[in-house]
């Protein structure tokens, strides 16, 4: 379920957080180190035997209409933080919208708008978070991953306003060769000259080669929601269809939440998962993709709905899993395959007896060792979110037994959308996520970009 993204729309969209969000979310972030591998796994061992995992340092990057779609993401000992900063209404640009149908000319309107953030961790301090770009309109997830040289790449909805909608309508791809301070963009598809619109939910992976490439989701006419619901196909780079019904702007909803990662060298295989909320049977659910010499097979691996987000993820030695939330019991599971072919049964991630699991971020440690960030939105029974009972969870699979901590209770804060896991040197668990407060000054709810630490003492 989405909620209004706007600046001026802040305080509705708490309302409905409060009463219906998380008690009714791209590819997984990247870790990079000495040892890389093409999909963000590295070797090395688990945790210190007898240690306990401690979240000491949590820092709030942003204070002010921040965190949305927070995403992390490490290279050695530096952390990548991406996220989008709702810009204030008396900011709001104005935008030249196109022609449409319903007129003629372009007519300058001023809408909504978010800034594309970044901050990077040194290794000793954060640097002051940069403005990548700025986009017009609803966001559609965030994607962040280093390359092997130690660039951040961003992909997100942005490019031109589209028709009818005047909302940002290109699927982007943003690099940095300078730690963060610059960047160059690059259209990675985009939209029709009827309107169509193209990158929502863009994800980016690094292949064998160190090449980014995406998936997202190609919505057509999204200015309509049904329309763009109902004929919205799953993409490839430039276009290439994955979702197996590509009918000339007649798709059948796939594409929603997706995840791109690679298999290791030399097979280096590209391999996706996105959800299809709307197409009834085996074309519907959780679908996971894989692209081979003669093209794309896909096959359902959960039916139903969900909710954001599912998650893929490797652990870089051939082992994938899927963190998914389930709407039946309001809660969080995960399954793994080591062929792509057969995968285990669901497990309950979290056994206590919390509505749990939506915003989930699945990352593997350098032994292999698989670990959740999620958002626990109330007690079981609750039937909205209560700040006295949610948390930004973490889940850690330890010698087969899943244990968790928390993260950040937040205080009188909503704290947990958006959450976003990654691990530093050492298997040190970094956490990005959203926290909203009501802000005494103007009655204003407002939100951060907040990043937590665990530590092993």
């Amino acid at each position: 379920m989405r909620l209004v993204e706007t600046a001026h729309a802040r305080a509705i969209a708490i309302t409905v957080l409060l009463a219906l969000v998380a008690c009714s979310d791209s590819g997984s972030p990247n870790r990079r180190d000495a040892r890389l591998r093409s999909d963000g796994g590295a070797d090395g061992s688990g945790p210190p035997a007898g240690a306990t995992l401690s979240f000491v340092s949590r820092l709030v990057l942003d204070p002010d209409r921040a965190g949305t779609h927070s995403v992390v993401a490490t290279y050695g000992n530096e952390i990548g933080l991406a996220y989008f900063r709702d810009v204030p209404v008396e900011k709001e640009p104005t935008v030249s919208c196109p022609p449409s149908a319903l007129g003629s000319g372009f007519v300058d309107r001023v809408r909504p708008a978010q800034d594309v953030m970044f901050a990077r961790f040194d290794g000793t301090s954060w640097q002051t978070p940069i403005k990548v770009d700025q986009t017009i309109g609803p966001t559609h997830g965030l994607s962040l991953v280093f390359d092997p040289q130690g660039r951040p790449n961003l992909g997100y909805l942005g490019g031109a306003p589209s028709q009818r909608g005047c909302d940002s309508s290109d699927a982007i791809g943003a690099q940095s060769t300078d730690r963060g301070q610059s960047w160059t963009k690059r259209t990675i598809a985009a939209a029709g000259s009827t309107g169509d619109t193209v990158g929502h939910w863009t994800s980016l992976a690094v292949d064998c080669a160190g090449d980014v490439h995406a998936t997202y989701r190609d919505v057509h006419f999204g200015y309509y929601e049904q329309d763009g619901n109902a004929r919205a196909e799953w993409r490839y780079d430039s276009g290439e269809d994955i979702g197996g019904r590509d009918g000339n702007n007649q798709g059948f909803g796939d594409g929603m939440y997706t995840s791109l990662l690679f298999t290791p060298a030399p097979d280096c295989r590209a391999v996706a998962l996105a959800a299809n909320l709307v197409a009834p049977g085996a074309a519907g659910g959780l679908r996971l993709a894989v692209r081979g010499s003669s093209g794309w097979t896909r096959k359902q691996l959960v039916p139903g709905g969900t909710d954001e987000y599912p998650r893929l993820a490797s652990d870089g030695r051939g082992h994938y899993a899927i963190v998914y939330f389930d709407p039946s019991d309001k809660s969080l599971r995960y399954i793994e395959s080591s062929d792509l072919e057969s995968w285990s049964t669901p497990e309950l991630v979290d056994l206590s007896t919390t509505q749990h699991g939506l915003y989930a971020s699945l990352a593997f440690d350098a032994a292999g060792n698989p670990a959740v960030s999620y958002y626990r939105c109330a007690r079981a029974g609750a039937d909205k979110c209560q700040a006295n009972g949610d948390a930004v969870m973490l889940a850690y699979r330890l010698e087969g037994k899943w244990r968790t901590w928390v993260v950040d209770e937040g205080g009188d804060q909503l704290c947990g959308r958006y959450t976003s896991l990654a691990f530093a040197p050492g298997n040190e668990p970094i956490v990005a996520y959203e926290c909203v407060g009501l802000r005494n000054q103007g009655n204003e709810f407002l939100s951060g970009a907040k990043v937590a630490r665990g530590v092993w003492k």
